[in-house]
């Protein structure tokens, strides 16, 4: 029997905040020291973080608590959210995190918080399909919905 990635997808919630925390931490690790850096890359992180953060929130609070969890398994009292946040992007929590962590990444010119943010898009790449499949099996207008509307960064992806 496969364990992985545990039965309601444990496994990706546990690489998931161990990614995050890894992200936080990396401008504490020096490969070469600084990288030199133009002013305009702090600025853009400073307006990705911005981004990233009114995303993720928007996603937090259009959610609702019956809909809100870790877990890529949806709660037994999900239902299907297609309005505000939701009707731009299917992902907008993860769209965030990807938009902070790059954004962070510039902010410190922390490579090592870049090539993270990296690997954590690559685990939502894998965490989504689980999700997603697990979406369709729920709401019978789920395929429809995710044909209509961008995974992580509207109108982008």
């Amino acid at each position: 029997m496969n364990v992985w990635p545990g039965r309601r997808g444990e496994g990706y919630v546990v690489v998931q905040f161990i990614l995050l925390a890894l992200i936080a931490l990396a401008p504490f690790v020096r490969l070469g020291g600084l990288w030199p850096v133009p002013w305009a890359f702090t600025a853009a992180g400073l307006v990705l973080g911005a981004l990233g953060a009114g995303l993720a929130l928007a996603g937090l609070l259009h959610l609702g608590v019956d809909n809100l969890s870790a877990l890529p398994q949806p709660t037994a009292a999900a239902r299907l959210i297609e309005s505000g946040i939701y009707g731009r992007v299917r992902h907008p929590i993860y769209g965030g995190l990807l938009l902070g962590g790059a954004g962070w990444a510039l902010l410190t010119h922390s490579l090592v918080a870049l090539a993270l943010t990296a690997a954590l898009w690559g685990l939502f790449e894998f965490k989504t399909r689980y999700e997603e499949a697990a979406l369709r099996r729920m709401f019978a207008d789920y395929a429809a919905y995710a044909q209509r509307v961008c995974k992580f960064w509207p109108p982008i992806y």
